[in-house]
């Protein structure tokens, strides 16, 4: 009766009996847990990086701080008093930047200052005392001595050592050899023995040049004595 009543309701509600069956089908296509980790790690390696916030900087307001002018001892300057800036120090109202902008000197070269102008703002304007202009002017003469002797010291060390690394190579002398044309070798003080009759008086005629030759090697195979017979 029980299994009757099961298939009558069955027949009654056929959704019952296929719903089993969708519900396996559905089950089956869902991704598992460790697909979706993977794919997420394939997405994230192969695609773009996430954008990020771009930082943006802004000013308020700019302070400006005007320091002092004195004499000071740089030693760059050729003549003179340098000028340089000291300790002290103004600080003025704050500025936007738009308005510091607006108002600020631009300049595209650096001036050079003469001595007389250095002298005249140092004395005039920054209202710097004679003594302190003249003991700059002693400080940036002592420092540019003091550099010059340091640069001298640094090269004569830098040609003692190319000195010592590379030592001077020994040329030898040749010795003068015992030939039968220019030079002999004897106890007495080598002289150099000259033809009796140059070649140019004989040019031409080939039997006197000959006699010329002989006579000349039989002056030097008999030596000294001979030849100074022939003075």
């Amino acid at each position: 009766m029980q299994s009757n009543n099961t298939v009558a309701a069955n027949m009654a509600n056929p959704a019952a009996t296929e719903a089993p069956t969708k519900l396996r089908r559905s089950t089956g296509s869902m991704p598992t847990k460790k697909a979706v980790v993977v794919n997420k790690q394939i997405r994230g390696s192969t695609g773009t990086l996430p954008r990020r916030r771009r930082r943006v900087v802004s000013f308020g307001t700019v302070q400006i701080r005007e320091f002092e002018r004195i004499a000071g001892d740089n030693p760059a300057v050729s003549q003179g008093p340098s000028l340089s800036l000291g300790w002290k120090s103004i600080d003025q109202k704050p500025l936007t930047v738009r308005k510091y902008e607006d108002t600020r000197e631009r300049a595209s070269v650096l001036t050079p200052l003469t001595r007389e102008t250095r002298k005249f703002l140092l004395t005039f304007v920054f209202d710097v005392s004679s003594e302190d202009i003249k003991r700059s002017e002693k400080s940036a003469a002592k420092i540019q001595a003091q550099r010059h002797e340091t640069i001298k010291q640094l090269l004569h060390n830098k040609a003692i050592r190319r000195k010592k690394s590379f030592p001077p190579r020994q040329v030898d002398t040749p010795e003068l050899e015992n030939t039968s044309t220019t030079t002999t070798t004897s106890s007495k003080p080598q002289v150099v023995i000259e033809d009796p009759l140059p070649r140019k008086h004989v040019a031409g005629n080939t039997k006197l040049l000959r006699k010329v030759e002989d006579a000349r090697k039989r002056l030097l195979e008999q030596g000294w004595a001979t030849y100074a017979r022939l003075q």
